[in-house]
C-alpha cells in the first residue's frame, strides 16, 4: 500500500469534507475522486478496480506528458566530449 502524507491544512479540509473530494496533479489535471470513510458510522467506501486503474492511468499519462523522452542518439550531440 502506498502512503500519501497531507499537510495540516489538507488534513483539516479532508476531515471537514461532506462529499467526495477531487484530486488534482500540480498542472491542474484531475487524477481522481476520493470517497471517504464515514466517521459517524465507521463505514468505509472502497475504491473499485476501475477507479484505481483510472487513477494509475492518469498518473502515468501526467508523467509522460511532462517528462520529455530522448534516445541516446538524440542526446549524444548535446553532451560535450570527455576527450
Amino acid at each position: 500500500m502506498n502512503r500519501l502524507f497531507l499537510t495540516a491544512e489538507q488534513s483539516s479540509q479532508l476531515a471537514s469534507a461532506i462529499s467526495p473530494i477531487e484530486v488534482f496533479d500540480p498542472q491542474g489535471r484531475i487524477l481522481g475522486t476520493l470517497s471517504l470513510t464515514d466517521f459517524a458510522t465507521d463505514e468505509t467506501q472502497v475504491f473499485t478496480k476501475e477507479e484505481v486503474a483510472e487513477v494509475k492511468r492518469r498518473l502515468e499519462s501526467a508523467h509522460r506528458d511532462r517528462t520529455p523522452a530522448f534516445t541516446a542518439e538524440q542526446i549524444r550531440p548535446r553532451v560535450p566530449s570527455q576527450e
